[in-house]
């Protein structure tokens, strides 16, 4: 009910300077990494988010029932992250997951 029902404010995005901004990997998309790569992307900052699962939303998906929160406006939330993060949400195995973080980051970040 409360997302649902709530003004939603535009987001507004700061844009860097290419020396300024940072690639940023946020392994796990549960609340925290989804988080922390929606503020990431807000301040400027190129995100990519790794999960290991088909479908994001860590416990938010797996261990809230429908009636609690309702599953469109998770889905909706996460289409909404997904149009703003630079490389969008890889999805594979933990061992995957850990190939492609080898490629250069300039920050990590575990969710």
């Amino acid at each position: 009910m409360g997302l649902a029902h709530a003004r939603e404010p535009k987001p507004t995005s700061m844009e860097r300077p290419a020396g300024e901004r940072k690639s940023v990997g946020v392994v796990g998309a549960g609340p925290a990494g989804l988080t922390a790569a929606f503020f990431l992307r807000r301040l400027g900052h190129d995100v990519t988010v790794y999960e290991a699962t088909k479908e994001p939303g860590g416990l938010m998906r797996w261990g809230l029932p429908e009636y609690r929160l309702v599953r469109k406006e998770l889905e909706r939330d996460i289409r909404r992250l997904e149009g703003r993060t630079s490389d969008g949400l890889f999805h594979g195995t933990p061992q995957e997951t850990l190939t492609r973080l080898r490629a250069p980051l300039d920050q990590p970040a575990a969710g």
